[in-house]
């Protein structure tokens, strides 16, 4: 009987601890009361040299490293790794002395032998921070105890000098916690991007020169963000248009789309954008109103192209670039000098360049198949740095040479035996694209040639990207990489082989509006044609959009496309070029040609279409904007792929063209050849026999009745684990108690009956 009361009082013992412990409002109302925080000071911030309150400076010297290209906090792994930040200033800054460096960061140490958990680390030197700028130590930081720390470091003058060539300054953060390896310690630091650079300064005027170009209209991770008008003609020419979207696209490549930037006719250009924003004006100096009081340099001959580059008169601070000529051939020799750059200033000030032709370079016949990184120029490449280093060059490939399927690249190498060979290795891309690798092993470590073949489809037209990634992780992860005794080279006299052929390049053509960038992206983008309306500004701006977008995909500085305005374009481009339609259907009148082979045809009555190849019919309100995506492939056509970016309205030409170089929304367009784009909406087909398949389109707002659940109250995910299992445990030991307690019950009832029966026998 004692036995089984305590196996009961245990049940129930277990029935309260399951519902207390596991319910997360109890447990925790629990914990209130039994714990009392102690909360522990944070230590006050380490001080370095004279330090003024940042509250001090105005809002305008602050710059945070968010401002500087690092949005989330960085993590520095013990025992070695660094942070670099590489960012420009405002080109009208002029740092004075005085700054200083508020660094916020935050420090984890354990022990990573689980006896010594209990060890107070407070007092433990775990490592040091040095923080460099531009070359110059600001302070080595020795760093101990766990959470937040803040540390203030002064700049002294001659850290402030920026980099002649690249306009580029240096914040490097290394953290050394080598000590830490012979205590048995893991060690990490989080530095925070609400850290601060405090830069006094003034604004100075601007004096640029063509030699810095594209500086200042490029500041890459600049605290102060400047955008770009590009200005053309009120009624450009096609050569205006071509040599425009020749600029914005080469800025979209130098910029990596790190810049704002718009296309807008002179007459269109307000007086805020004047004074706030550079300025790159393109066509004739006499087509726009803002140039003709200033000093615009004018050739004697009307062939030549000028490049002229002069502090804006709006605002000091601010850069006003001129391409122009005296004819629209000139105009475009202007533009295509300006982007090969780099650009040879013809006067002594360094502003002005006059352009008397440009060479076009074509043919096979300086090509040979078999040449080396060196020839390409390329020298040795040595990673003594533990983790994932790149190097990266160009080749070319004239556009009128096929290219062969026995291309291959010759890789020299060499490395030190005491890397990790499980963890290191090379790899080699050519246009992103992978084309081999090598494990690394004691046999490697000698001076090796190791073969790779090259992919024909890895290979295209015009210029291409090779790049070789190193991996290097040593054995032991305390290793020095200071000490340099661990690394992995790869030799200038490495050869790519590209062999002649019969047969053209393989490209694959594009089958769906998710395929973009290609086919633009698989040549170079002179073999690309842009149709727009001659009298569309919302189309032009679309178009500059598109070139931008494409730009950052591309490379070659000569990469740019040819453009056509709808009322006349070459019969043979079809059959020559890959095409871009711009614009609203009505006014472009090119698009009945292409009526056939397109997905849905517009009759060119009308910018909102009505009916698409027969299965769907439409009745919309007047004033309705949409936009609409368009791919018609080569065995439509019987020709290049077509794209359209079509629109009813300006509205719908914007809508059309940011879903199309959106990646999210691209990935949607990859359903079919054909998308109806409503804000970001997207309602895609793919229509290429009579029978559609459509995505399902996005109803609009209340469209869709229902009744909203309101009120609910999240359950945590321990609480959802563990009520899956909890109840029936319970109810479980309930019945366990009851099935106990009724066995002792009849037990109990027939020992009474037995007893009972063997006493009256005994009377008897």
């Amino acid at each position: 009987m004692k036995k089984i009361k305590i196996i009961g009082w245990a049940l129930i013992l277990f029935s309260f601890i399951t519902l207390t412990g596991f319910s997360p409002a109890l447990a925790d109302n629990l914990r209130l009361r039994t714990e009392t925080p102690s909360p522990t000071p944070l230590p006050p911030p380490v001080i370095t040299g004279a330090i003024t309150p940042a509250s001090n400076y105005p809002q305008e010297d602050q710059v945070k490293f968010s401002d500087l290209g690092m949005q989330e906090d960085k993590i520095l792994q013990g025992p070695f790794d660094s942070l670099g930040l590489n960012f420009s200033l405002p080109a009208d800054w002029s740092v004075q002395n005085g700054g200083q460096l508020e660094l916020s960061l935050t420090g984890y140490f354990s022990s990573i032998v689980p006896a010594q958990n209990e060890v107070n680390f407070d007092n433990t030197v775990a490592g040091y921070l040095t923080v460099v700028l531009n070359g110059i130590t600001l302070q080595k930081i020795v760093l101990q105890g766990n959470g937040d720390r803040a540390f203030f470091l002064a700049i002294p003058g001659e850290a402030l000098q920026v980099d002649p060539l690249t306009g580029l300054y240096s914040l490097t953060i290394q953290w050394d916690a080598s000590a830490s390896c012979t205590l048995n310690l893991t060690t990490s630091v989080i530095i925070h991007p609400d850290s601060l650079l405090i830069l006094p300064h003034s604004s100075v005027p601007l004096s640029p020169n063509l030699v810095a170009y594209p500086r200042p209209f490029i500041q890459p991770n600049s605290p102060q963000s400047i955008g770009v008008s590009v200005v053309v003609p009120p009624s450009p020419g096609t050569s205006d248009m071509q040599a425009a979207l020749a600029v914005i696209t080469n800025l979209g490549r130098t910029s990596q789309g790190d810049l704002s930037f718009s296309l807008i006719p002179g007459t269109q250009l307000s007086d805020e954008q004047l004074k706030a924003n550079h300025l790159i004006f393109v066509g004739q100096t006499g087509a726009f109103e803002q140039l003709k009081t200033l000093p615009v340099f004018s050739s004697d001959s009307a062939d030549d192209g000028v490049v002229q580059v002069m502090s804006s008169p709006w605002n000091p601070g601010r850069a006003v670039l001129v391409v122009t000529g005296g004819s629209g051939a000139a105009i475009q020799k202007a533009a295509r000098a300006l982007i090969a750059g780099p650009l040879i200033p013809t006067n002594p000030e360094k502003t002005v360049s006059v352009v008397k032709d440009i060479q076009t370079v074509s043919g096979t016949g300086d090509f040979t198949e078999d040449r080396t990184f060196g020839e390409l120029g390329q020298s040795d490449f040595t990673s003594t740095t533990f983790g994932t280093q790149k190097m990266t060059f160009q080749f070319s490939i004239p556009p009128d040479m096929p290219v062969g399927a026995e291309a291959y690249m010759d890789l020299s190498f060499n490395h030190s035996q005491l890397i990790d060979y499980l963890r290191s290795g090379i790899v080699a891309r050519i246009n992103g694209s992978p084309v081999g690798s090598v494990r690394l092993g004691d046999a490697t470590a000698e001076f090796n040639k190791f073969r790779m073949i090259i992919p024909a489809t890895a290979l295209r037209s015009g210029l291409n990207q090779m790049e070789i990634q190193v991996d290097m992780l040593p054995r032991d992860l305390c290793s020095d990489p200071r000490r340099e005794s661990l690394w992995i080279t790869v030799f200038a006299d490495s050869l790519i082989h590209i062999p002649f052929t019969t047969q053209p390049i393989s490209n694959p053509l594009p089958q769906t509006l998710g395929d973009y960038p290609r086919p633009f992206t698989s040549v170079e983008l002179s073999n690309t044609v842009i149709v727009l309306p001659a009298n569309d500004p919302a189309s032009w701006q679309a178009a500059a959009l598109l070139v931008f977008d494409l730009g950052m995909q591309t490379i070659g500085s000569n990469s740019s496309p040819d453009v056509f305005f709808a009322d006349y374009v070459p019969e043979n481009i079809l059959t020559d070029k890959y095409i871009v339609v711009i614009g609203r259907p009505t006014q472009l009148p090119f698009l009945t040609q292409l009526a056939a082979g397109m997905p849905a045809a517009f009759d060119g009555s009308n910018d909102l279409l009505s009916e698409i190849k027969a299965q769907f019919s439409f009745k919309f309100q007047p004033g309705t904007s949409l936009g609409y995506l368009e791919l018609a492939s080569a065995d439509q056509l019987k020709g290049k792929p077509v794209l359209a970016v079509l629109g009813s309205s300006d509205e719908g030409i914007q809508w059309a063209v940011r879903a199309m170089i959106n990646s999210a929304q691209r990935r949607k367009l990859a359903a079919g050849n054909f998308a109806v784009v409503q804000g970001s909406r997207l309602t895609v087909l793919n229509i290429r026999s009579v029978e559609a398949t459509a995505q399902a389109p996005e109803f609009p707002a209340g469209s869709i009745s229902g009744t909203p659940v309101t009120d609910l109250t999240p359950i945590s995910p321990q609480a959802a684990a563990t009520s899956t299992w909890v109840f029936p445990v319970l109810i479980f030991s309930i019945l366990l108690m009851v099935a106990i307690l009724g066995y002792r019950i009849i037990s109990n009832f027939q020992l009474r009956t037995r007893t009972s029966g063997v006493f009256r026998s005994r009377n008897r």
